[in-house]
């Protein structure tokens, strides 16, 4: 059936079978929900799910967007008819910019990656420009997201970043594509590599290959790291401003998989690294699926992280 997409309000075609509901909208693409949490959607959790679907989108494949136990029971349930990503809201919260400069940052970033050569029209939407809408008494969703775009559209024109072409088109100007070329030399630049392992005697050899692998880069491993914070910021830090993660999966530590999804979240690069081994016993769910270095030996590793680092990160 015809629907409006409840996140953008496109019209979209629902379905609704075993619980859950499949939205494939024009605009965000296919993405699957359990019914309930669907229902009790908060306006601010649609803004950001909204945006996120919007810098990430999927040309083939889709989102399942819930909890690890909602996923489960959707796989054991329907057969998906394309690949399905899982999405949970943790994964969201991480990325969604906690500023305005945040927020900029990520616009220009994307209008840039929407150009096809310096000096082109791009067309602008609210998802673009985190133009969150909220209701009340007074005010109505539609309302408050035009001022909030608008909001954004008059401070990047104020500040000599774009020329408003006309209602729904911009031009970048030279003051913003230095900005863009600043942000982007800084991720290029970065040499920052967090890893995510378990730690212990047992994992010391294992350690050195990997950083055998990583040479070249400021290897980052919370054990190794002076801090006087607590842990789980320090940790969400140094993600943040690392290059990509490598995560190591053969002992199917619940840490490592914590920091990989957060460093998806950001938007990083995430490598997996597991033994042929341990593989047999199963990874879990939400990374099952991703194209994971496998190793029988140790002595392996280097080798293969610097083949999977030299395709997957320097050559973007």
């Amino acid at each position: 059936m015809s629907e409006k997409c409840v996140l953008c309000g496109a019209m979209s075609e629902v379905k609704y079978e075993y619980g859950f509901v499949m939205t494939q909208c024009p605009d965000c693409g296919r993405w699957i929900m359990h019914q309930v949490k669907f229902d009790r959607l908060s306006i601010e959790q649609k803004n950001k799910i909204k945006s996120y679907i919007f810098y990430h989108k999927k040309e083939k494949g889709d989102y399942f967007i819930g909890t690890e136990n909602e996923f489960k029971d959707y796989q054991a349930c329907i057969v998906p008819i394309c690949d399905t990503q899982f999405l949970s809201l943790n994964i969201v919260n991480a990325w969604y910019p906690k500023t305005f400069a945040d927020k900029i940052d990520l616009i220009l970033l994307k209008l840039a990656e929407f150009s096809n050569f310096q000096g082109d029209y791009v067309t602008i939407s609210n998802e673009l420009l985190f133009a969150d809408s909220k209701s009340s008494e007074t005010i109505s969703e539609n309302y408050s997201s035009y001022i909030a775009a608008k909001f954004i559209i008059d401070y990047l024109e104020k500040e000599n970043l774009i020329k408003v072409v006309d209602a729904e088109d911009i031009q970048l100007l030279p003051k913003a594509w230095s900005r863009i070329y600043e942000l982007q030399k800084s991720h290029m630049d970065n040499k920052n590599v967090f890893v995510a392992m378990k730690f212990g005697k047992e994992t010391e050899a294992l350690r050195d290959k990997i950083k055998e692998g990583l040479a070249g880069y400021n290897v980052r491993i919370m054990d190794e790291i002076e801090h006087n914070h607590q842990i789980i910021p320090e940790m969400l830090y140094e993600i943040k401003n690392s290059k990509f993660v490598i995560a190591e999966l053969s002992h199917h530590n619940n840490g490592a998989y914590y920091e990989a999804g957060y460093a998806l979240g950001l938007g990083k690069e995430v490598i997996h690294i597991c033994s042929e081994s341990e593989l047999k016993s199963g990874l879990h769910f939400d990374v099952a699926q991703v194209n994971t270095i496998v190793y029988s030996n140790i002595s392996e590793i280097p080798e293969k992280l610097k083949r999977r680092i030299q395709a997957t990160i320097e050559n973007k």
